[in-house]
């Protein structure tokens, strides 16, 4: 099959390790105060969502590989937030659905309504 994508004007190949390191910095982000929108916290949540998808279609070993570098990952997310259901429908896996624990109530009216 043709990869169509290299003909998109500023299309780049992005890696796993890219989507890791992606992920790293929104967690440090949300570790030191998130301070980006609602609707932005919600984009940086569907990126742990592709990362958690896409691993599942590479081999045990890469799945694996993957798994091992979101553990601390994961953990520091988690430690950093709350869980805040945004959806009824799981777009989301229900264990992202979290918010930075110090989220006020503008952030919060920020994220869209399902």
């Amino acid at each position: 099959m043709a990869d169509y994508s290299k003909n998109i004007p500023g299309h780049t190949e992005e890696t796993m390790d890219d989507f890791i390191a992606q992920w790293e910095k929104i967690v440090q982000e949300i570790e030191g105060g998130y301070g980006f929108t609602g609707y932005d916290y919600v984009n940086d949540l569907n990126l742990r969502m592709k990362i958690l998808i896409v691993g599942k279609m590479l081999s045990p070993e890469g799945e694996m590989f993957v798994e091992k570098a979101m553990e601390p990952l994961d953990a520091r997310f988690m430690a950093t937030t709350t869980p805040y259901i945004m959806c009824p429908v799981r777009l989301l896996d229900l264990q992202f659905q979290r918010v930075p624990v110090e989220s006020d109530k503008e952030f919060l009216s920020e994220l869209p309504p399902w």
